[in-house]
């Protein structure tokens, strides 16, 4: 095995936020697909969107830590769950299976919303 160089310090921060942030976006997007599997469940207080604050900075952190020997796990791996993240996103939006409350709310006023899951 050839001798690598050593990791300096700056890179060690940045692989240890990416694979933080990995572990986040692995949570999140299994949060995300239990809450919609579970029978019954259409709506949260919590907004699917705002788990975008956790997948876009997986993707953009992983960006910097390109060209480093270290960091050719963390990239594909960070880009992986950042796409996949943001399109189960833009999936449980546009189909209405997982809104939040207000959102279900507006939609379900205006219509966009299929009769049968409106509960009478």
């Amino acid at each position: 095995m050839k001798d690598l160089p050593p990791v300096r310090r700056d890179y060690q921060t940045l692989l240890l936020l990416s694979w933080f942030g990995i572990f986040l976006s692995f949570i999140t997007i299994c949060h995300i697909t239990s809450a919609i599997r579970t029978p019954g469940i259409k709506t949260s207080s919590f907004d699917p969107w705002y788990a975008a604050a956790i997948f876009l900075p997986t993707g953009v952190l992983s960006l910097f830590t390109r060209g480093h020997w270290a960091a050719r796990r963390t990239i594909p791996l960070a880009c992986v769950l950042c796409f996949g993240g943001m399109a189960l996103l833009f999936y449980v939006d546009h189909t209405n299976r997982y809104l939040s409350y207000m959102e279900w709310m507006h939609r379900s006023k205006e219509g966009l919303l299929p009769a049968q899951s409106i509960p009478r």
